[in-house]
């Protein structure tokens, strides 16, 4: 399970927080990040923090 152990920053700026969600399918992650709603959202987002943001394919 991710997330549950410890973690090592090699490259990059370390992130005190790992957010991570998990969808059924790669396809349905970016019909959620399109969808109209959730994008409405991002200039909130962007004003009250830095993030980064990725997609992933990978199996459960």
């Amino acid at each position: 399970m991710a997330g549950r152990g410890q973690i090592v920053t090699i490259e990059g700026e370390h992130r005190p927080r790992q957010f991570i969600v998990w969808f059924a399918s790669f396809e349905q992650a970016k019909a959620c990040y399109a969808d109209p709603e959730y994008q409405a959202s991002l200039p909130i987002a962007a004003r009250a923090f830095d993030r980064e943001l990725s997609i992933l394919e990978g199996s459960a």
